[in-house]
């Protein structure tokens, strides 16, 4: 499976592409999270989500 992921490297870029549009997305609409000591890119789209 490894191998699998690791070769083309698809899944691993659909995953940097899905983070690289995640901090887009938090940057415009939210860029004050950022700001804050220990939330990343990911804890403020959760932030985002739940709010």
């Amino acid at each position: 499976m490894g191998q699998r992921i690791l070769s083309g490297g698809s899944l691993i870029g659909q995953i940097d592409e899905l983070n690289r549009r995640l901090t887009r997305l938090v940057v415009r609409h939210a860029h004050q999270l950022l700001e804050r000591v220990g939330v990343g890119p990911d804890g403020s789209v959760t932030l985002l989500i739940e709010i």
